[in-house]
């Protein structure tokens, strides 16, 4: 039977250095190459069907929404889509009646009625900007999805509860 030493001795700190440092390595490694690579697309899912697909290389705000939403925008939303001067400007009416402004760029409306639209509770504003995707308005109790920061990572969610909805740029298949 082996002998096994439980003394501490001077290899033993460098080969669990060694050691360490391989399993970083591996990992780092592995979440780099399982990302893939080639052409990014923004997709928009409602529950896992993917609504729309968007380019992240252009600078363009998305309002997707249901011919019921835009008929009554002031009823299901919480932020109001202003023509300023022909420059769409869309401000968010906050919890203490200030307004945050966003200046939109490039917009277009993205009619949900035949793609499961019925499950957003109001419009949802994306937001995509020198490559970053953001939700930038929305409606819901908690805005959880607006509150996150904007991304370009991929396969990064933008989820918005209860909404079924969410934004998530991936590579192309």
């Amino acid at each position: 039977m082996a002998h096994i030493s439980l003394k501490k001795r001077p290899g033993d700190t460098y080969a669990v250095l060694a050691m360490l440092l391989l399993i970083t390595t591996t990992f780092v490694g592995l979440s780099k190459s399982s990302t893939g690579s080639g052409p990014k697309v923004v997709n928009a899912y409602i529950r896992d069907s993917v609504v729309y697909q968007m380019s992240p290389a252009v600078d363009r705000t998305y309002i997707f929404h249901t011919s019921e939403h835009l008929e009554n925008i002031n009823e299901y939303s919480n932020y109001l889509l202003i023509e300023n001067d022909e420059v769409p400007q869309i401000s968010e009416i906050t919890s203490r009646g200030v307004y945050k402004d966003y200046n939109a760029t490039n917009i277009e409306f993205i009619n949900l009625d035949d793609k499961e639209g019925h499950l957003l509770q109001g419009p949802i504003v994306v937001s995509i900007e020198g490559g970053f995707v953001d939700v930038i308005a929305e409606t819901s109790q908690h805005n959880y999805c607006s509150l996150m920061k904007a991304t370009d990572q991929l396969n990064w969610p933008l989820t918005c509860a209860p909404n079924f909805f969410r934004v998530v740029i991936e590579v192309q298949s």
